[in-house]
């Protein structure tokens, strides 16, 4: 259980997640913290969610979603590369020349990612409102992203 009041973990270009909060027997009590896990890959999310399933992660607040993280949302083109043993590489960076395959993925924000854990887990409050830690291996968008969180209300 969380102990530190760290209330909102997001962590983009993630191997994680599985929303469901696993038995909800009489142990059960609401989660303490939400860890938002993005992952744009079709078959890495996939992979992602079996790991969660098998490790119960969504029992402490675990959401995934299937997106990339961006500094605008919208919708975007993958371009995978899958010749990796264990997971893809993919990336929204890519030219015309480029020619690997493409998957569409709905591009999501920070704040975007914040309002999902705060409708997933009503329970943790306004205290969901705002990101505690950010890890991001987003394939090069980190700075664009970065740099999203000077906007006058930004949820860091």
């Amino acid at each position: 259980r969380n102990k530190s009041q760290a209330s909102c973990v997001i962590c983009a270009g993630a191997n994680a997640a599985d929303r469901s909060f696993g038995d909800s027997g009489p142990d059960f009590s609401p989660p303490t913290v939400a860890v938002v896990s993005i992952e744009p890959s079709r078959s890495n999310f996939a992979l992602l969610r079996r790991h969660a399933a098998e490790n119960r992660w969504g029992e402490e607040g675990f959401l995934p979603l299937q997106a990339a993280l961006g500094a605008e949302p919208g919708q975007g083109q993958l371009a995978i590369s899958e010749d990796f043993a264990i997971d893809e590489v993919a990336t929204l960076l890519w030219d015309e020349n480029d020619t690997r395959p493409k998957q569409p993925v709905q591009i999501i924000t920070l704040a975007d990612a914040v309002a999902e854990a705060h409708n997933a887990f009503p329970s943790l409050g306004n205290s969901a409102s705002r990101i505690f830690l950010l890890k991001l291996d987003i394939e090069g968008l980190e700075p664009t992203v970065l740099r999203s969180l000077l906007r006058p209300n930004a949820p860091a």
